[in-house]
């Protein structure tokens, strides 16, 4: 008999216990019996064995058997976290699996702006959230060091320091203007681009463990044998005088060119020479994250590595979708200092790195940012990462404050309805480490600290607490749940505030 797949979910309605599974309904056709009768049976045989996760399984009608965790098992995990401290949550279902993500990626041409910000630190949480997991994550930001817009912004910074007019194509703007005044010996300009793009990072502390340079591909005719690879596959044309790569016949909506009439080679060359080697290098997942602009690019990239016989499961592409900056309702299309672009520095000096990380990271990667700047600088409730690290403070103050020896606890007495919300939200940590690794959904922690922050403050204002051992302890935990979320995100969990 082939088993249907069976779902557990956690019901909306708390009453109707902390797990529920559909297992009944499902087999209900199969078995050709009632949906009732199935559950009741299932119910009987789980209870047969002795264990100490449910208090409570119950089958219902409608063929749905509801879980409620037990007091007893809540009380034991919170011994688990004090044990575990800054290892709770973590895991290790990665089994040391080799992960490449690639992100932020800018052209070498100026200073990162606020979409560059987003990439960086959905990639890096996404990076953390694998290791996490037990994988070895490597973080690689791809240099587009080589092409004509290299040469557009030598010649703009030349026309620059020289007070001529920006070149036909070139690059204007205050930025460059800063660059030319900044450099004498203009051979050295894209080292001193990335590295104030690397500067930028370090204050979002994002760090790079490798800077793939384009040109390299090129230098070492990376980029020659991919193409000679697919034409020794019968995967190349030659059309118009350009050569051609065959995309269309592995998915792609048309064919694309790899070497203009002209000889060039195009930059999609040299991405599939850049992914043949990030496959060489024997990672088992290779995410890519690429912004809004580039979503017609991963078919063609997919159909190159499918061309070359390399197993496109392993490779995954994240689309970066756009920030747009308020101030309240109030939208903000330019920088107050140059009245050009904002850049990502002049975001995070306003408001400073942990409500830059805390904000981008708030919404799915997969949906628009609105990113208000004002109420990132709010002291209140309002302000969600005021709200979460004031938990955390709050808890810090409450410890300091305690005058009770926590190792006296007993936390059996812990049976009160809010404490019970707490124990159990606090319970979900891994599960929820785990989904945002899967989905690569960072915003879920984001959700999951907010959640355990307002469950916090209902259940302090409902219970006593600095004079109960078995609270302190469960404040405590809270503490380490929150802090190693935080950390985990690269946001600090200040003690004070």
């Amino acid at each position: 008999m082939n088993l249907p797949e069976v779902t557990v979910e956690v019901p909306k309605n708390a009453e109707y216990g902390d797990f529920s599974t559909n297992a009944a309904l499902l087999l209900a056709k199969s078995l050709r019996q009632p949906p009732f009768e199935i559950a009741e049976k299932i119910v009987a045989e789980i209870k047969k064995k002795p264990q100490k996760i449910f208090s409570e399984i119950s089958a219902f009608k409608n063929g749905f058997i509801n879980f409620k965790i037990s007091f007893e098992f809540l009380q034991n995990n919170l011994k688990t976290i004090l044990k575990e401290k800054q290892k709770y949550g973590r895991n290790k279902t990665g089994k040391g699996k080799k992960v490449l993500i690639e992100f932020v990626s800018a052209n070498p041409t100026g200073p990162l702006h606020v979409g560059h910000g987003r990439w960086a630190v959905i990639g890096d949480d996404i990076a953390s959230l694998f290791e996490a997991c037990g994988y070895k994550v490597d973080r690689e930001y791809y240099v587009n060091d080589r092409g004509n817009q290299i040469k557009l912004l030598e010649k703009s910074v030349k026309a620059a320091a020289n007070g001529s007019p920006v070149p036909e194509g070139g690059y204007g703007g205050s930025y460059i203007k800063e660059i030319a005044d900044d450099l004498k010996d203009h051979k050295q300009l894209l080292p001193y681009i990335l590295s104030k793009q690397k500067e930028t990072l370090a204050k979002l502390k994002v760090i790079f463990d490798s800077y793939f340079s384009e040109k390299t591909l090129h230098d070492e005719g990376l980029v020659e044998d991919a193409i000679s690879r697919l034409s020794s596959e019968g995967h190349t044309i030659r059309e118009g005088g350009a050569l051609w790569f065959k995309s269309e016949a592995f998915g792609d909506d048309k064919n694309r060119v790899l070497v203009k009439e002209n000889g060039e080679l195009t930059y999609f060359a040299a991405d599939i020479a850049y992914h043949i080697n990030k496959f060489k290098r024997g990672y088992d997942i290779i995410i890519d994250i690429w912004g809004a602009d580039h979503h017609g690019y991963v078919p063609r990239v997919k159909a190159a590595l499918a061309a070359v016989g390399l197993p496109i499961d392993r490779f995954e592409v994240i689309i970066g979708q756009l920030v747009t900056l308020y101030r309240g309702k109030e939208q903000v299309k330019m920088s107050k200092r140059t009245g050009e672009m904002v850049t990502l520095d002049e975001i995070i000096s306003e408001i400073g790195s942990d409500a830059v990380r805390f904000f981008m990271t708030s919404t799915s990667v997969n949906n628009h940012l609105d990113f208000d700047l004002e109420l990132a600088k709010e002291k209140k409730q309002e302000n969600p990462v005021y709200y979460v690290q004031y938990a955390h403070a709050r808890i810090c103050s409450i410890l300091r404050k305690s005058k009770c020896k926590v190792q006296s606890a007993k936390l059996d007495t812990l049976t009160h309805e809010a404490e019970r919300a707490l124990m159990r939200k606090l319970l979900d940590f891994e599960d929820e480490i785990l989904a945002a690794c899967r989905k690569r959904e960072p915003h879920q922690l984001i959700n999951y600290v907010k959640d355990v922050a307002a469950i916090f403050h209902n259940f302090y204002h409902q219970c006593r607490v600095l004079d109960n051992p078995a609270r302190l302890v469960l404040v405590e935990a809270t503490r380490i749940v929150i802090e190693n979320v935080l950390k985990l995100l690269k946001i600090e969990a200040p003690e004070q505030m």
